[in-house]
């Protein structure tokens, strides 16, 4: 199909679905009434308002203000910035990777569909920048695909999980990065340093954007540094009601905070230790691998997390890549509805067992793949 007609309908399915729950709200578009109020008003959300309703850099925070202004329309308009970027990267997956079936399945998934226009969770755009990153960096635009990862941690900090990847491609593609442009001393420079230096200047660059934000704020709202900085680091997402953190949860029965937080610690030290020492041949081959350990270890849980993984797994497509895709989508589409209509626990619980036991197979396939014994070309002959 042509790309202008698959980004055509994708757009016209998300805002069918932003117009179908228009007056259906849930917590997260009640936080971004309550974050953008403050923040226009000049008071600080940081750390009690922000600890539960805005546990990030303080950057999206900025257009939910300015949304406000717009109210009754403020969840409407950060609905369509949201679908904006997500049908964007219809576009990356189509025009820029050259995957025309993965951005035709991304169009129609009801992952992505859901999480932006119904939910109205924001990671659509992180992961935008994300993928734009992964595409400047191999096309050897070292300084802009910097600039651009670097937005990306500003939005939210997932994109964090995957600095080990990004190291190695800036590694590999510094010694050819002599493009012109605002960035072309900062390309030469890398160009000229040994590894150690380059992975140093990254991290640094990358991590520009947030610290420039979170100074910002804290200056104009005479906040602490280290109270946002604090924020960010000490939230934690749902425990209990997925996967591990369920199994934990109902072996040791208990879920306060000390015990959650040092389970979650050890996971994350767990997962950079995976992304180090699994070697893919491309970025995005290792940044799949590291999203399907993330589903099947983490012991927190967000719904809105499905989201990242989907372009990943459209452009790769490993073994059970659809099946999986399905009954992430059922998931989904049951979590929602139990929103408006009854939906029973133990589906809502059997749903979420069945795609952590998804991604388990599709990770134990993707990570340490099973040979299968083939049979001789016909035209061999057997010695008698």
């Amino acid at each position: 199909m042509n790309l202008k007609k698959v980004f055509a309908i994708g757009l016209a399915i998300r805002v069918c679905i932003l117009v179908i729950s228009w007056d259906i709200s849930n917590y997260d578009l009640q936080s971004y009434h309550m974050v953008g109020e403050m923040t226009l008003s000049g008071q600080s959300i940081y750390p009690e308002i922000a600890l539960f309703r805005y546990p990030y850099v303080p950057f999206f925070l900025y257009l939910q203000a300015a949304a406000v202004l717009f109210r009754p329309f403020d969840i409407g308009i950060l609905k369509l910035v949201i679908i904006a970027f997500d049908v964007g990267i219809i576009i990356l997956l189509g025009e820029w990777f050259k995957k025309k079936s993965a951005a035709l399945f991304y169009a129609l998934s009801p992952i992505p569909i859901l999480i932006a226009a119904f939910h109205g969770q924001f990671d659509s755009v992180p992961l935008f920048f994300l993928l734009l990153a992964i595409l400047l960096l191999k096309r050897k635009k070292v300084g802009w695909g910097t600039f651009i990862y670097s937005a990306a941690i500003a939005l939210k900090t997932w994109p964090l999980f995957f600095i080990i990847p990004f190291v190695r491609l800036v590694l590999s593609s510094r010694a050819n990065e002599v493009r012109r442009g605002i960035f072309s001393k900062i390309s030469r420079l890398i160009a000229r340093n040994d590894n150690v230096c380059t992975v140093l200047f990254f991290v640094f660059l990358s991590m520009l954007i947030p610290l420039i934000t979170v100074y910002f704020y804290s200056y104009f709202f005479k906040t602490p540094v280290e109270q946002i900085l604090h924020t960010i680091r000490t939230y934690q997402p749902v425990f209990g009601v997925y996967g591990i953190g369920l199994l934990l949860k109902s072996v040791f029965g208990r879920s306060d905070l000390y015990f959650v937080g040092m389970v979650e610690k050890i996971f994350l030290l767990s997962l950079f230790v995976f992304a180090y020492f699994q070697r893919k041949k491309t970025i995005e081959e290792n940044i799949l691998g590291i999203l399907l350990y993330l589903f099947v270890f983490t012991p927190v849980f967000g719904t809105q997390w499905l989201i990242w993984v989907v372009p990943f797994l459209l452009i790769l497509r490993p073994r059970g890549v659809f099946v999986l895709l399905i009954l992430t989508s059922t998931f989904l589409i049951l979590n929602y509805l139990s929103w408006i209509f009854y939906v029973s626990d133990f589906v809502l619980l059997g749903s979420g067992v069945m795609i952590w036991l998804a991604f388990i197979y599709t990770f134990i396939r993707y990570t340490v793949p099973i040979s299968v014994k083939s049979k001789p070309p016909s035209s061999a002959k057997v010695a008698k």
